[in-house]
């Protein structure tokens, strides 16, 4: 939607709210620029989800994995913000 209507606003009392905070064993706030990079973006996924970032490299098979692993077992609530 367009800028200004209070996406951001709502999403951040959402992602704050004490009753989520306890659904959810890992929350990601990400905020996705018009020229994002796919690589980054999910290096980024990787670390605020307490994989290893560094050892996933760039290919995109591996950054997979690498986010499996640190997803993987736990509710993960992923916000993405800003996308265009």
């Amino acid at each position: 939607g367009m800028g200004g209507l209070g996406k951001t606003t709502l999403a951040q009392k959402v992602f704050n709210d004490e009753a989520i905070q306890g659904e959810f064993g890992k929350k990601i706030w990400l905020s996705v620029n018009q020229n994002f990079n796919e690589a980054e973006l999910m290096r980024r996924v990787i670390f605020d989800a307490g994989g290893d970032a560094q050892s996933a490299g760039n290919a995109k098979s591996t950054l997979h994995r690498s986010l499996k692993d640190a997803l993987i077992g736990h509710k993960t609530l992923l916000v993405l913000d800003d996308v265009w």
